[in-house]
């Protein structure tokens, strides 16, 4: 379970995080919404451990990530970057395999269980046709579903993703998206989203917390936030929310 306990984040005068509490439990997929600007990428960072807050702490099982080791840290928590930059010259599979870094004895050297464990999460992604690419050479939505195998591969029970539906194509975003519910549901995954497409959030997260302001303004069910009163409040401009005429998760309508 990761728990984000009183989290506050300031860079001078500027406050970027204030006081914000969210839990995340197995099994759960927790998405992240919000205007741009308000800290959603922040506080993925410092979710990872990643990022030292001002004030609060970022715990998994109890066990502040600040006093675990960036080796520890991987093998508890993986994180999908919204703006990673991938080493153009290696190979879709040597990229992938970086995913096993924190496993790796004293040589350095992938076992064959390595090699299984990647391809397996390449196999996931729809990748595995790209496996002797170099990485250079791929589009932006082919490159997010490297990062998205590689923190697979890392086989961390926490998955942080922040946009990783940015640069796909609708097919491949429901792929992705039914994915990770699936890690969740069926393999007792946590998962912390960021997602800027609010229906993709109602339609795919079991929790929804609404960030604005530097603040949590809303945590719970999608249909709990995503309300006509809270997302025109924090967007701005008048929103209407209906229930979806095949699944019934709210529908939100600008």
């Amino acid at each position: 379970m990761l728990t984000l306990n009183s989290i506050s984040l300031r860079y001078d005068t500027r406050t970027i995080l204030r006081d914000v509490n969210l839990k995340l439990d197995r099994g759960e997929v927790l998405a992240l919404v919000g205007p741009n600007g308000v800290g959603k990428s922040t506080l993925i960072k410092i979710a990872c451990g990643g990022l030292k807050p001002t004030h609060g702490e970022a715990a998994v099982d109890g066990v502040s990530l600040q006093r675990l080791s960036p080796e520890e840290r991987a093998r508890r928590v993986a994180v999908v970057s919204q703006a990673l930059h991938l080493p153009e010259a290696f190979t879709v599979v040597d990229t992938v395999l970086m995913g096993r870094t924190a496993y790796l004895g004293l040589l350095g050297k992938e076992t064959e269980a390595d090699k299984r464990i990647a391809h397996a999460a390449m196999e996931r992604t729809c990748i595995t046709e790209l496996a002797g690419r170099k990485v250079g050479e791929l589009s932006g939505g082919e490159q997010q579903r490297v990062i998205i195998a590689r923190a697979l591969t890392q086989a961390a029970p926490i998955l942080l993703m922040d946009e990783p539906t940015a640069h796909l194509d609708l097919k491949h975003q429901a792929n992705i998206l039914d994915l990770v519910r699936g890690l969740a549901h069926e393999e007792n995954f946590s998962v912390l989203i960021v997602l800027h497409d609010l229906n993709l959030a109602a339609q795919y997260a079991d929790q929804v917390a609404l960030l604005s302001n530097a603040a949590l303004r809303a945590v719970g069910a999608p249909e709990e936030v995503l309300t006509p009163h809270h997302l025109s409040e924090v967007y701005g401009l008048s929103i209407n929310v209906v229930a979806h005429p095949i699944n019934g998760t709210p529908l939100v309508l600008a």
